[in-house]
């Protein structure tokens, strides 16, 4: 439960859904025209729509089959088809000739159970046939029932989900009964949908909105298992109606089909017992296909894929009849997605283990192709995908509870972490073959290497008679030992850096330490990235607390009895109980001594204090203050009596708010009980209470009223100028400086200052947000419905992103920041207590932040940085982005709108520009002298600087005219030329850059060799380029295309060497890609989008994996190595310098910092049973 001003956010939650729970129409004596997630009876016929061509077709066939059969899919509607379609017409139709009509369900006996119903003259309506097979255990039970169904003058109709229809043909008498007389129950077309919502509703006289009609029809097309749900939403609406109107805008607020999803699938998970959880959750993760930047989606699964067992059946039988599930065709299938959305706990385990997930479903491909192409050994996994196949799944306890119930089970399992509830998916026996068969392969292999080894050494034991020869031929066998030690480490190495990855989101902090034991193991491009990787995560812990004592639990009824609390530093959890207050270091998951507990007070807690070193609870003297040190209440009894009322701490927990409907809202100093405050009349109710930083402030929200602000110290009710709209606000935070606080809505959250009434900051939001300031109230962390954030706030300019976490599946609530550690801590509630640390150190470390930047260059040697903000260019020092000179920008006259030319000559030192004037400039940044002269006619913005900074190029696209041309500045500094000339004529794409051999690039790729005027050579590659970057060994060529990839090339352009993807390809679509840049001795080459993503790849082997540079998803504006490549440097939108290492060892520093040391022994034998212990961090 949130303390202080979290807690007045928990309490307006609870108010607001008492006030959603109001929103539903009274009733005005007209019926529910739509069941809802039951069934229709007979007496719905009235509301019965949109099947009417079924009902006449099984009319049909029971005039003249004694027995028929309704088949169709679960959900299809089948019950409701017999008893409000066909009693009523049966009951209409004298043909049919029926006496008497019984509707039955078969149940676990149905012979001794309905013998006597089976008379001879009656209809029988047997519903849910299947039962016969899945409760009905008995065989001689069946057969009697089946028998007597299909005997001499018995008349019946059976209703049966089609994935049973072949078991119906296990008993001849049955199947030939059934082989002319079975209906098949498709879905329903939009003409029958839109009679199913329209015509329930004008039955009872109700208005169906024409676009409600049309959302719905298009939400149930095609969906199987979809009419229940349609049901229950329509029901949903109707509740909520607009007088005697179904409106969209009602459909929509209770999520349309999607929103009873999430309750039935709790309500069924919770009534199984823990086996049956297991093989629950194994068999719906089967059913889900992770996705990779895509929405996870339902995957059919054939019933030989299903776990086995008695306990599987029963789940699986209990999820299709709540509609979760679908099973038709011998194929399981979720009813619908939006249970994937729609339901935390599912949407938690797939989250928790996706990586592994995506291992399993890419196993389940492999095994079907080894098994399409007749098991050939060359289809089985080697190399890496057996090393990750091997870590995810080889190494776990076998099968599920059943499995372990029979030791003879080879059965292997798929782990999944999912917290208490947690299982393990059964692998079927053709992924276990294939698996198996990999494992015994590799086996294999390995036994031919030691067989050859063993020759080997024979042989050197039969040459060592040769004298001559002994020598040699021992160092030839210690070099082949050395070199296959060294392979077999490398192979570890490379494994646990792909365990690494896949453990990132469940379990961080194993992840940072296998990462860097993987780099310490051996340096490969692949665990250089894994250790990069672990340094920049900003996920860098995940602390699932103990399961808390039965003494902690929160009693029956009452969620006051135990409170958990985050201090408000973010170092220590707390969970506050009768017994004791249980406390855990939150950076080494230490247990801290515990306090004493409430005793019986704990029944009437209040609040707690945002360091939970102070419990208010109420009693029939008033309220009494706890303190957990002393484990005793102090001070005398102040305020209401009883424990109906409410309270709140101020952030400092010294002054204490008390709230009781009818006695108002009171300010006490808990010290010495003494009243501060009283506010004059009877506010019913009151929320957003809440104390400024400085406990100056009382802030709060009467019932209907505008936000009232009171100085605690003269009493006084003070103006709240910009306050408009607050009292709407999800929460109200203070902020450290006493006088502003943080406002969140639905419509992000701003800074309002309290005294002025200004709004200080805006920051976006993804509905509302739970905020938190940091101590100096420069941070400020956001948690929304995308994730956490972390923002720069700076006087003057905007907001400035230092950290952006995905949400996930983390249900995450309390929010802090540790200042002193650089960690940003939030506490999530459910499923279980668990506290998540994310790192902003290195983030928040970075270059100054300012107001957003539209273009930026860095110069060729990487020692200089222009940026243009504001109609000015500033020149600043690379390595620390301080400002060097500033020159003016760009003018209208320039010719090409509002373009922003820029350009560097080949060594660096001069930078050409488009200046206020609209001239053409080119300036020597060593001595400040500049040389000008006029634009071309239908200047297109592309500019480059020649060798020396003695000529400009600059390209022209102007109607029937296209070239690049050529101006000589004059000697000296100052305006004046020789007039422009045309280097080539009939070049599309404007110049890109200048070669270090001095020639022209453009954006067709074209190079122009300045002294001739001709094309010296056309690059390769289709459509225009729109980046350039050129190695400072002459041999290397980096060329960003408009599409984001990225060709790269040896020896001057000549020799393609590898065409890159961007990693996110529709990055390339938001904006103009930055350009590439090349580490000082061309080893290296950094790529980045727009979407901030940066890889830094090996120009040896460019598709080898790169080393991934993280910017908070701040759109990159340029890049450059420093002069010693030791460091990345980065200008985003956001931030003028961000320097990145690309030092290994400080890369390990970071990690041991983080991690709080190295692998540990036992952990080394869990992860790398077959290498020795080393030491990974000093």
């Amino acid at each position: 439960m949130p303390a202080a001003a979290d807690e007045a956010a928990w309490t307006e939650r609870r108010l607001k859904a008492a006030a959603d729970g109001s929103a539903t129409t009274p009733d005005d004596g007209t019926g529910a025209p739509y069941p809802g997630l039951a069934r229709y009876g007979t007496e719905d016929r009235a509301h019965f729509f949109g099947r009417e061509e079924l009902v006449a077709d099984l009319l049909e066939l029971t005039r003249h089959h004694p027995v028929a059969a309704l088949v169709g899919a679960s959900g299809s509607g089948k019950s409701s088809l017999l008893r409000a379609g066909l009693v009523p017409a049966v009951q209409e139709d004298p043909a049919t000739d029926a006496a008497v009509i019984r509707i039955l369900t078969p149940g676990p006996a149905p012979f001794r159970t309905h013998q006597a119903l089976l008379t001879p003259g009656a209809l029988l309506l047997v519903d849910q046939f299947e039962e016969v097979f899945t409760l009905c255990r008995d065989p001689a039970e069946r057969d009697a029932f089946i028998g007597l169904l299909t005997g001499p003058g018995r008349r019946a109709v059976l209703a049966v989900r089609a994935d049973f229809s072949g078991r119906c043909a296990e008993h001849p008498a049955l199947a030939a009964a059934l082989r002319e007389a079975a209906l098949l129950v498709g879905p329903m077309t939009p003409e029958q949908l839109r009679a199913a919502v329209v015509g329930p509703a004008t039955a009872e006289r109700l208005i169906v909105e024409r676009e409600l009609t049309a959302r719905i029809v298009a939400d149930a097309a095609g969906e199987p298992g979809g009419l229940p749900l349609l049901s229950h939403a329509l029901l949903e609406t109707w509740r909520r109606r607009r007088g005697r109107t179904l409106t969209a805008e009602a459909y929509e607020a209770i999520g349309g089909m999607r929103g009873a999803v999430a309750h039935t699938a709790e309500e069924v998970f919770t009534a199984l017992g823990p086996h049956e959880r297991q093989a629950a959750r194994a068999l719906l993760l089967r059913l889900i296909s992770p996705g990779d930047a895509t929405e996870d989606t339902r995957r059919s699964a054939a019933r030989a894929e299903l776990p086995p067992g008695p306990a599987a059946g029963h789940v699986l039988e209990r999820l299709v009849r709540a509609r979760l599930l679908t099973v038709d065709d011998g194929t399981v299938d979720l009813a619908h997605e939006a249970l994937i959305r729609g339901w935390p706990r599912l949407r938690g385990w797939i989250e928790r283990d996706r990586d592994r997930l995506r291992l399993h479903r890419r196993l389940i491909d492999a095994a079907r192709t080894w098994d399409r192409l007749g098991r050939d050994e060359g289809a089985l996994y080697r190399g890496a995908q057996l090393a990750a196949a091997r870590e995810a799944f080889a190494p776990f306890p076998d099968g599920t509870a059943e499995d372990r119930a029979h030791p003879g089970s080879t059965r292997r399992t798929l782990p999944v972490d999912g917290g208490p509830d947690g299982a393990a998916i059964p692998l079927t026996d053709g992924e276990r073959d294939f698996l198996t068969a990999s494992l015994r392969a590799d086996d294999d292999r390995l036994r031919a290497a030691q067989r050859a080894a063993r020759r080997l050494r024979l042989l050197t034991a039969a040459l060592s008679a040769l004298l001559c020869l002994t020598a040699v031929a021992g160092l030839v066998i210690q070099r082949q030992n050395t070199v296959a030690e060294r392979r077999a480490v490398e192979s570890e190495a490379r494994r646990i850096a792909e365990t690494a990855r896949s453990v990132r989101a469940s379990d961080p902090r194993t992840a940072l330490r296998l990462g860097l034991a993987a780099w310490r193991l051996a340096e490969l491009p692949e665990t250089r990235r894994a250790l990069f990787e672990a340094a920049d995560q900003p996920l860098t812990d995940r602390f699932d607390l103990p399961e808390i004592p039965a003494d902690l639990e929160p009693h029956e009824n009452d969620d006051n009895s135990s409170w958990p609390v985050l201090s408000a530093d973010g170092r220590t959890v707390s969970v506050v109980g009768p017994d004791r207050v249980a406390r855990w270091d939150a950076a080494t998951r230490a247990r801290l001594p515990d306090l004493p507990g409430l005793g019986a007070a704990a029944d009437r807690m209040l609040a707690i204090d945002p360091d939970a070193r102070r419990v208010a609870y109420g009693n029939r003297d008033g309220v009494r203050i706890w303190d957990t040190a002393a484990g005793r209440p102090t001070g005398g009894p102040f305020g209401p009596r009883g424990s109906h009322q409410e309270g709140w701490f101020g952030p400092g927990g010294r002054l204490y708010v008390s709230y009781r409907p009818g006695a108002g809202l009171t300010l006490w100093d808990t010290r010495t009980g003494r009243r501060l405050l009283a506010v004059p009349g009877k506010q019913t109710p009151v929320r957003l209470v809440t104390l400024s930083a400085d406990d100056g402030l009382l802030a709060f929200c009467p019932s209907g009223g505008r936000l009232q602000l009171w100085d605690t110290g003269s009493g006084r009710r003070l103006a709240t100028p910009g306050a408009s709209g607050i009292c709407a606000a999800e929460s109200l935070v203070p902020a450290p400086d006493g006088r502003s606080f943080a406002v969140s809505t639905e419509g992000g959250v701003r800074v309002w200052d309290a005294r002025t009434g200004r709004t200080l900051h805006r920051i976006p939001a993804r509905g509302s947000a739970t905020t938190a300031f940091g101590s100096d109230g420069t941070l400020l962390a956001t948690l929304d419905s995308a994730g956490v954030g972390l923002w720069r706030l700076t006087t003057g300019a905007p907001p400035r992103p230092l950290l952006r976490v995905p949400r996930g599946a983390m249900n995450l609530a309390e929010l802090r920041i540790d200042p002193d550690t650089g960690a940003l801590r939030s506490l999530e509630y459910q499923p279980s207590l668990t506290l998540w640390t994310f790192a902003y150190d290195r983030a928040a470390a970075q270059g100054p932040g300012a107001a957003p930047l539209g273009r930026a260059a860095y110069s060729p040697d990487g020692t200089r940085l222009v940026t243009h903000r504001a109609g000015a260019y500033r020149v600043r020092d690379a390595a620390d982005g301080r400002v060097l000179a500033v020159l003016p920008g760009p003018g209208g006259a320039v010719g090409c709108g509002e373009c922003v030319p820029m350009a560097f000559s080949p060594d660096g030192r001069h930078f050409g520009y488009a200046d206020a004037s609209g001239r053409l400039t080119v300036r020597d940044l060593v001595t400040g002298v500049s040389r000008s002269a006029p634009a071309p006619p239908s200047f297109d913005g592309g500019l480059s600087v020649g060798a020396g900074g003695t000529e400009i190029r600059a390209s022209r696209s102007g109607p029937g005219h296209k070239s690049v041309d050529r101006l000589r500045l004059p000697e000296r500094g100052g305006s004046g030329s020789r007039g422009w000339s045309t280097l080539l004529a009939g070049v599309h794409g404007p110049v890109l850059g200048t070669t270090p051999e001095d020639a022209v690039l453009t954006g067709r790729r074209t190079l122009i060799e300045p002294r001739t005027g001709r094309a010296r050579t056309v690059l390769p590659g289709a459509g225009h380029a729109h980046a350039v970057a050129f190695g400072p060994d002459g041999a290397h060529t980096a060329l960003t295309g408009a599409d984001g990839r990225v060709t790269l090339w040896r020896s001057g352009g000549r020799a393609p060497l590898a065409e890159l993807a961007p990693a996110d390809p529709a990055a390339a679509f938001r904006g103009r890609p930055p350009a590439p840049a090349f580490s000082p001795d061309s080893r290296w080459v950094a790529l980045a989008d727009t979407a901030g993503r940066i890889t830094v790849r090996d120009t040896a082997a460019p598709r080898s994996p790169g080393l991934v540079v993280t910017t908070g998803r701040a759109p990159v504006l340029a890049l450059a190595f420093s002069p010693d490549g030791g460091e990345l440097r980065v200008t985003t939108a956001h931030s003028v310098h961000r320097a990145h290492s690309l030092d290994p060892a400080r890369a390990a520093a970071v990690v041991c910092a983080r991690s709080g040391g190295g692998l540990g022994e036992e952990e080394w034998r869990t992860h790398l049973p077959h290498l020795p212990h080393r030491k990974t961090c000093p």
